[in-house]
This record gives structure tokens, sequence and C-alpha cells, in this order.
């Protein structure tokens, strides 16, 4: 019988597929354990394993081949025999193509080739080795052939981990850039040296289309540029995701060719978002002579941005900028804090859009912290400074001052708009940490902004015709100091039988000092003798209105429109203001 060593004798049984527990001596076979199918010898399958002697079997295994001679068996008794080929190469690796990731050697040519057979052949996922994969050029993942069938292929690109030892892409030109329509990038670090990190962008050939994915637990540090940058992406998630120490922004929206959006969809959940931007103007410690450009996130063009459990902080530019046409925006639970390099950087800010209708439709902001920073001994003015929202709701925001007592050097809170009426919503509850926020934590520079607090008047008051009357009535409305600058008036009015129009006048006054800031004159038709009809006025102060309004309706029955010949009975009167609120908890 032919000798065997321990090697060659477990080559052997592996390839037989045999367990033995106990080590044969060197000049005896051993027997088949009980609980082992012997269907047959160790000899007989080396010929079922391609023949010849035990050498040529060793050779076999030894080649790029041999895996397809061993067998593989999960545990259920109910699961097929596939080949150990078969099993590994469920899952692609860039080892696989040459990645050392030692950072040293220039990885660019072998991660290329593995993310491009992934590609090609519809692979499911591809992992990155532990390591630093240096590289000195860009690094795409390209749209996906698709053989499966289905109608989206999709790829996974999976690292070891995004810490300190576990996979790092370092860029020393370049980026990643994200071309796969449908994608998942997990467990990785990023840095480009003098570019943005990861580049998430429709493919570059045709059919065009809009990428579609998500990221896991990704770390975009220490690049020259933005760390993430979207263009026409059409939907995207992030989870637990890291952006620091950028030079640009964490987060970058640009306005793609194909559907002139950065992105349609993109929702932010927890990650933190520190450290971006660069100090604009002569640096004098931390702050600078400029607003400080860049920034933790600034969300381009976009129909929905959504942020839950979001940490921006630490930032040289503004925390959360919202770009022109950004249309819904929700913040849910988020931490900012020390964000800017200068008194003008914001938490949550958008510049005055080109038009009006270019400003954000609906905006949410709800149970969010906001501290300031002091950057060259001067704080920071404010933490949200919006332009133009439709429809912006502040909930229960927190406005703390630091452990030094450093405050806002301004409102905390300023809503802006660069036409009458277009900003509308309402702050409700929250809680401030300093006696300075109880009467100026608002900037209220607008005419419809705040809660409507409507006063219900029932006077039921006689206007005569002619001379009869001096026929005016004046009502008076407490107004809050943080309320909006824009009055609106509401009349019911009946005529007693007659038939005409009458002639109003509606005087508003600014308390205390009763300054007249708003006349208006109209007309009031009524074509039948006993029909009731409502009448809406809206009017806005330069400034706001004070400790109350007095409003004062007249009827000028001596003007030429004036010609109803019956009195005018004013049966009720309405006043709406617009309070912006904040309780001190």
């Amino acid at each position: 019988m032919e000798k065997m060593n321990r090697r060659e004798y477990g080559l052997l049984l592996a390839g037989a597929a045999y367990s033995l527990t106990s080590t044969p001596a060197r000049s005896q076979q051993a027997a088949p354990s009980p609980n082992v199918s012997a269907e047959a010898s160790p000899a007989s399958r080396i010929g079922k394993l391609g023949g010849g002697s035990v050498q040529d079997f060793i050779d076999r295994i030894g080649s790029n081949l041999g895996s397809e001679g061993i067998g593989f068996q999960q545990f259920d008794n109910g699961a097929v025999h596939r080949t150990v080929q078969d099993k590994l190469r469920d899952i692609l690796s860039a080892k696989d193509f040459g990645v050392l990731a030692d950072g040293l050697a220039d990885d660019t040519k072998a991660l290329q080739k593995a993310l491009d057979y992934a590609a090609r052949n519809d692979v499911g996922t591809i992992m990155l080795p532990a390591g630093k994969i240096r590289l000195t050029g860009d690094i795409i993942v390209a749209h996906q052939d698709n053989h499966s069938g289905s109608e989206t292929a999709q790829i996974t690109v999976m690292g070891h981990g995004a810490g300190k030892n576990a996979t790092w892409l370092y860029f020393e030109t370049g980026s990643l850039r994200v071309r796969s329509s449908s994608h998942m990038l997990r467990d990785f670090r990023v840095t480009s040296k003098n570019g943005d990190g990861i580049k998430i962008e429709p493919s570059s050939e045709p059919p065009q289309f809009s990428a579609r994915g998500a990221m896991e637990n990704i770390r975009a540090e220490n690049c020259g540029g933005s760390g993430v940058t979207f263009e026409d992406c059409w939907c995207y998630r992030m989870d637990n995701c890291y952006a620091r120490f950028n030079k640009g922004w964490g987060i970058e929206g640009k306005v793609g060719p194909l559907t002139g959006l950065s992105v349609n969809v993109l929702e932010i959940s927890g990650g933190e978002y520190q450290g971006n931007g660069r100090i604009a103007g002569a640096r004098t410690s931390k702050g600078g002579a400029g607003r400080g450009t860049g920034g933790g996130i600034s969300t381009g063009r976009c129909v929905q941005f959504n942020l839950r459990g979001v940490t921006i902080e630490g930032n040289v530019g503004d925390g959360l900028k919202l770009a022109e046409q950004c249309r819904g925006l929700a913040v849910d639970g988020c931490y900012f804090e020390k964000n800017g390099s200068h008194p003008e950087n914001r938490d949550i800010c958008n510049d005055r859009p080109g038009q009006a209708t270019h400003g954000p439709n609906s905006i949410v902001i709800v149970n969010c912290n906001f501290s300031p920073q002091n950057a060259n001994g001067t704080v920071q003015e404010r933490a949200i400074d919006l332009w133009d929202t439709i429809d912006l709701k502040i909930v229960h925001p927190q406005i703390f001052a630091l452990s030094s007592g450093i405050l806002y050097s301004s409102e905390p809170i300023r809503i802006r708009e660069s036409v009458p009426a277009r900003a509308r919503g309402w702050i409700e509850g929250g809680w401030y940490s300093s006696a300075k926020y109880a009467q100026e934590w608002i900037a209220n520079e607008t005419q419809c902004f705040g809660f409507p607090r409507k006063q219900m008047f029932s006077p039921d008051v006689e206007l005569k015709p002619g001379s009869e009357s001096a026929a005016s009535r004046n009502y008076f409305v407490r107004v809050p100091p943080t309320c909006a600058r824009g009055v609106d008036v509401d009349l019911v009015t009946r005529p007693d039988g007659g038939v005409g129009t009458a002639r109003l006048t509606r005087v508003l006054r600014r308390g205390p000092a009763g300054t007249r800031f708003s006349t208006t004159s109209f007309d009031i038709a009524h074509p039948s003798p006993l029909d009731s009809i409502y009448t809406s006025t809206s009017s806005v102060s330069e400034k706001m209105p004070g400790t109350h309004v007095e409003v004062q309706i007249v009827r000028e029955s001596g003007h030429e429109k004036d010609t109803l010949p019956s009195s005018l009975f004013l049966q009720a009167l309405e006043v709406t203001i617009y309070e912006g609120r904040i309780s001190a908890g």
C-alpha cells in the first residue's frame, strides 16, 4: 500500500468528504468513523477527482482550479452540494484582483479592475480589504450590465469598518465616483487630498440613469473638497455616516444636467458633520474677516431633504444651508452647536433667493438644540435665519447658552420675506436657557408669520347715512412683542333695507403712541336689502405693531361712491394678528 504523510492524508480525506477526529499512524490507513459515510474509499475518491496518484491529486488541489474538486455543503440536511470554488465566488474580493491595501502600493488599477468585473458580471457584493488602499486617480463604480433579468441590478461595495485600522480609501488625487443606478456603500473611510471624497452622479454613457442608493457607516474625512457630493440623484439614504474636517462641505448638493436637481429625496439618519469649511479672509485666532465658506451640509436644489438625529457642530461655515429652490426640509431631533467662524454664519439658513417663488415651500424643525459659537471673541448672531418660506413650523426649539455664558448676540431666530405675506407658519413651545431671550428671541420681519391670533367683536353697530352720525367705531387688540407686522381685519355688514354701495375706511394705529400706520378705503356693494356681506382686508406695518393695535372703521357717507340710502349695520369684526411665541420651560 502506498504510504502517505499527514498532510497528504488530510488533503485526500478533504477531497473525499471525510472527517476524522484521530491522527492515523504514518504506515496505516485509518478506518472510517462510524458516523461518516463510507460509500467510497479515499483511493476511489481520487479517481473521481481527476484520477492518478496521490501526488496528482495534491498538485490539482494546489492549482488555480483546485477548489473545483473540493465539495461544500451547509449544515442543514436540506442544503445542496456545491464546490468550494462556487461557494467562494458568492462574494467578490478586491484582493482577488491584486489590491494590497498596504498604504504603499498603488492600488488604483487593481481596484478598478475589480469594480469593472463586478459591473460587467452583475456581481452583487464586492469586499474591500482592511488597510490603507492608496489611489492615484478616480475610481468609478459603474452602472451595471444587467444579466439577471431583474429590472435593476444592484451592487454593494463593502469594507471592514470605517475606523482607524479598517478600510481606508486614500486618494492622492481623484475621488470615488459612484455612477451605479442602484448601489449600497458600507463600512469604509474615504479621504481625497485635493478633491471631493465621494461623488454620487449619473452614469456617463447612454442610457443615463440617476443614482438610487444608500450609505451605511461611511466616513468622508480630511478631503480637499467636500466629503460627499450629490448630482442628479433620484433617491438616497444615509445611515450613521460621518463627514468631518473637509475643506468644502460635509455634504454638498450640486445641480445636475439630467434632472436639474442635486437630489430628488435625501434622508440622513444619525451621524456627525463636523469641522467642515474654510476660514474667509485674514485669520485671527479662530475667526476670519469674512463669513466662513463651506460647512456642514448644503442641500442643493432638491424636492425633499430630511435629517433625523444628526449632529452638526463646529463647522467653519454654516451648519445647514438651503440652496435656492430647495422645496422641502424636515429636521427632527438634531443637534447644532458652534457653527461658523464669523458672526454671520448660521446653524440653519438660506440666502435671499433671486425670486421669492424660489424660496422653500415647506420647512419643519422639531425638537432641535441650538448653541452659539464664540469665534475671535465675537459670538454668532443667530441660530435660524430663513427667507421666503411658504410654510415654516418650528416646534420646541431648545435655545441654549454655553456653560461660559455665551449667548447669541441678536435674536436667535429671524424670519424674512422679499414679498409681503410670502412667509407663513409659526413657532410653538420650546425652551431657552437665558432671561436675555425672554423678549428678544425672534426677529419677525414678515407680514403673516406667527400663530393667527384672532379677536372677534360682535358690535352690531349702526353706521347711519348722511350727516346724522359720525359713523365710526374703534376697537383695541393687545399685541405681544414677537408679532409679525401684518394685521388682517374682516367685516360682516348688512344694510337696513336699502340697496347700494357703502364706502368704508379702515384705519390702523400702533400703540402705545397711537401712530397711524395704515389707512385703507374700500367699497362694499349690497345688491340685496337684507343680505349680509363678508369683506376681508389686510395691511402691513413697517415694523412690529407695539403693545396694541387700534382698529377704526369709518363710513364715509358723504363720499360720491357711498350710494346706500339706508343705515349699514356692522354685525361682526374679526382682527387677526400673527403671533410668534415661545414658552420658557
